[in-house]
């Protein structure tokens, strides 16, 4: 996938918009392995360096995990 290589590619030099994307794709395991850690790593870094892809992916992560109190 020329694109997955593009990411990987761009990701490994700090591009933040290509960690955030590849971040996802292991979150979602399409086109990739399922690599839980290594999505979270990447969309971490990637928010870090201002990524609103990033910052959204986690949000939502967190918000998909947390019960409002009853």
């Amino acid at each position: 996938h020329a694109a997955l290589d593009g990411y990987q590619k761009y990701a490994m030099v700090g591009d933040p918009e290509a960690m955030a994307r590849l971040g996802r794709l292991y979150l979602d395991g399409k086109s990739i392995e399922r690599n839980e850690a290594l999505g979270h790593s990447l969309l971490k870094r990637a928010a870090a360096r201002g990524n609103a892809l990033a910052r959204k992916a986690l949000a939502d992560e967190i918000d998909a995990t947390t019960t409002p109190d009853s």
